[in-house]
């Protein structure tokens, strides 16, 4: 039975070459590196690309080949015989009727004929740097969409992390509440503040199955419709926040120089495929007649087109040339010059970027952990108020989303100097630093006299009421809107 089965499947195979069994895709959870390279191989754009090649091969085949011959047959009798045509005269110059047989071709002046067909290989090559670009234009969308999903978890674990804590703040203070030594106002804040982080967390699980359904959609994997039954690797990919890549330029990986070199060569063909043909071509002619009384006669004849008037085409296609080999030199310093400036900056952003990584991880993250240990057990004693913690909390969230987006910022920067080594840096120049960090809030540090400063720790502070603020990625944070991140610094 196994044999039949394999025989059907090699008959299908050989009767149907389009035919294409999509590869195994690989157990375990997906990883950064294996969902770029399976979507690279398998991306649905591929085969429009690669058909696309193909059809520039295919235009090479009727180039570089001559015209047809014209053949021609006829009879000529003169005179014609017809009512109005004497029997006697008709009769005595009937054997003035001939068969004809004739052959004529055309040739090109010598080259044009080779300078068609390197015009198309010419667009051949430029059509193979075009699916090259668009290939990496794949990968970095691909590299984009699993930095979301990662970005996306990532906010996600703190959505939880937070509402569990607040959870348990929410408990303490309705047990404060029954035993008469807190307020219902203090239970109202943390309830509310539950509520909006469970919103949050419903927003961004969604986004999160969106994101993994389209990244499992691009790599042809069959689970699209249930994401939830395959795992993703969310860690930072190392490749990416890890050491710097050497920003060198590499002309040999710059596709957006090598597509203008191409066009150039293109260009010099088609210019000498139109100069060629401008210039005189040459006809050959040969003939069989036969006349009635079986008596032939053959004939042959070369002659030559001469343009009289394509010496000013001529002269307009060299001038042309001229022009297009300066354009093109200048275009090619100019992107040189582009290309170093695009990477100068880069690599600033990335120095910087870590430099804030550095500064969230040492200097700013872990006093407003330290403080949010001394103000709840400072609550369990009433010496401060529900909104000093409430504060404090939002301010640690706000911290640790800049850091996640700081993270997916330096990994989008790593790879914009792929981009840019590739040649492509419209979006790169002057892209400012961000995301910036969250300011975070006033923590309500209390005095010597239990007191909360800045008027953060009191009961009727307005800022430790929760607002629920969307962002680009479903993130309903409860932060000013004035301080919200404004991107992730990619300028993909």
């Amino acid at each position: 039975m196994a044999e039949r089965l394999a025989f059907i499947v090699y008959l299908l195979a050989f009767a149907y070459p389009e035919i294409t069994i999509a590869a195994p895709v690989a157990d375990g959870p997906i990883s950064y590196d294996s969902f770029l390279n399976a979507v690279v191989t398998s991306h649905p754009e591929n085969r429009i690309d690669s058909e696309r090649l193909e059809r520039a091969k295919v235009k090479v085949q009727r180039t570089g080949i001559l015209l047809d011959p014209q053949i021609s047959i006829g009879r000529n009798e003169v005179p014609f015989r017809g009512r109005y045509q004497p029997n006697e005269m008709a009769d005595q110059d009937s054997k003035a009727a001939q068969w004809r047989l004739g052959v004529n071709q055309t040739f090109p002046w010598p080259g044009t004929l080779d300078a068609e067909e390197q015009m198309a290989q010419e667009q051949v090559t430029r059509s193979e740097i075009a699916n090259s670009l668009a290939l990496l234009d794949r990968k970095l969308q691909a590299a984009d969409l699993f930095l979301k999903i990662i970005r996306t978890a990532k906010l996600l674990t703190l959505e939880k992390e937070s509402l569990k804590d607040v959870e348990g703040i929410l408990g303490l203070t309705h047990e404060k509440f029954r035993q008469g030594l807190g307020s219902h106002y203090a239970y109202l804040q943390a309830h509310s503040e539950s509520g909006v982080l469970k919103i949050n967390i419903a927003s961004m699980e969604t986004n999160l199955r969106n994101l993994k359904r389209h990244a499992l959609y691009v790599m042809g994997h069959p689970a699209y419709k249930d994401p939830d039954q395959v795992s993703f690797v969310l860690d930072w990919p190392k490749s990416l926040i890890g050491p710097s890549p050497s920003i060198i330029q590499s002309k040999s990986a710059d596709l957006v120089r090598s597509s203008i070199e191409q066009q150039r060569k293109y260009d010099s063909a088609r210019q000498e495929f139109e100069y060629k043909r401008s210039l005189p071509s040459f006809m050959a002619t040969g003939e069989l007649m036969e006349d009635d009384s079986g008596m032939r006669m053959y004939g042959a004849m070369l002659g030559v087109s001469i343009p009289l008037y394509s010496y000013a085409v001529r002269r307009s296609l060299t001038a042309e040339n001229a022009i297009i080999k300066n354009q093109n030199d200048r275009s090619l310093e100019w992107q040189d010059q582009q290309k170093e400036l695009a990477l100068l900056q880069v690599s600033s952003r990335i120095h910087q970027i870590k430099a804030n990584l550095k500064a969230l991880d040492d200097d700013i993250i872990p006093p407003i952990r330290e403080h949010i240990e001394v103000s709840t057990a400072q609550f369990g004693q009433s010496k401060v108020d529900i909104g000093a913690i409430i504060s404090a909390r939002r301010s640690l969230l706000n911290l640790e989303v800049s850091k996640v987006r700081t993270m997916e910022a330096l990994a989008r920067a790593q790879l914009s100097v792929e981009n840019v080594n590739a040649g492509r840096f419209e979006n790169e120049l002057d892209q400012e630093l961000a995301p910036s960090i969250i300011m975070a809030e006033s923590m309500g540090m209390p005095d010597s006299g239990g007191n909360a400063l800045n008027s953060m720790g009191n009961s009727d502070n307005k800022k430790s009421q929760p607002m629920i603020t969307p962002q680009d990625d479903g993130y309903a944070a409860p932060v000013d809107e004035n301080t919200r991140s404004n991107g992730s610094g990619m300028g993909m």
